[in-house]
């Protein structure tokens, strides 16, 4: 999935992830935590990375390489993305996941929500 974030704040903006790890009922995915890594085949993990194009902003550790993290919850903010300066032009962001499990986890419908916050800075 993608987003597409501009603003014509002059100071920019951050884009900011919130929301639990992969869950079925009381069962887990553990999530990956802020270092980016590439999760094992046969392992319980849970993440996120994203590309920007476009525009002025850009992805910003741990989400920005080529392994995957995540580093939030319901109860907290992790930050995405940001643009320095607002210029009006979209910047498009794609949004990669990645979930493996381990043989040891249970079946079931595996999800989450995931908050998408944009906040202008003036």
């Amino acid at each position: 999935y993608s987003l597409d974030v501009s603003t014509n704040a002059p100071y920019g903006y951050i884009v900011m992830l919130q929301g639990d790890t992969l869950s079925s009922g009381a069962l887990e995915i553990d999530p990956i935590g802020g270092v980016p890594t590439m999760p094992s085949p046969g392992s319980k993990a849970f993440g996120i990375r994203a590309v920007a194009t476009g525009g002025v902003g850009s992805v910003v550790y741990p989400y920005n390489g080529s392994g995957f993290a995540y580093d939030t919850t319901s109860n907290t903010f992790s930050t995405l993305a940001q643009a320095s300066s607002g210029n009006g032009v979209s910047t498009n962001y794609s949004i990669r996941s990645v979930a493996t499990i381990d043989s040891l986890l249970d079946p079931g419908i595996y999800s989450t929500n995931l908050t998408y916050i944009v906040v202008a800075n003036f």
